[in-house]
């Protein structure tokens, strides 16, 4: 932690990706700070660090500190640092080489889609589902 204060206090820039986040929470520099941690460890994040501003997005690059959310969202953020740094081209040069065709804006969504996640296709049992994931801590 004294390490991560004196890279910061020089004007290191600062990021982290998944749970990485939890050490710059730990020194406080994500205190009032829009903050991507993955799902898994949104609701422990915030017992935690209840000022820390979590978003389910798949990386935030906006703030002072980027965070990803882990996995896939670093090669997203990666991506749009290039993109903001040397343009839209070379982003899109880069991501072909990884053979890398779904790049996501920051404020994605983290989780999967229903279709994928449970394998299925039908419409009607997928808004049951979206329904019943949505009411799941107060059921009617």
């Amino acid at each position: 932690l004294n390490w991560l204060r004196r890279e910061r206090a020089s004007g290191t820039p600062l990021g982290a990706i998944c749970s990485g986040a939890y050490v710059l929470a730990k020194a406080g520099f994500l205190d009032g700070v829009e903050t991507a941690v993955h799902w898994a460890w949104h609701d422990l994040f915030t017992e935690e660090f209840p000022d820390v501003r979590l978003v389910r997005n798949v990386f935030v690059a906006k703030e002072r500190i980027i965070t990803a959310s882990g996995g896939t969202a670093a090669a997203d953020l990666m991506l749009h640092l290039i993109g903001k740094a040397h343009g839209a081209d070379l982003a899109t040069e880069v991501a072909d080489q990884m053979v890398y065709n779904a790049v996501r804006e920051g404020s994605a969504a983290q989780r999967v889609s229903i279709q994928s996640r449970h394998g299925m296709r039908n419409e009607h049992l997928k808004r049951a589902i979206a329904i019943m994931e949505a009411s799941i801590e107060a059921p009617d």
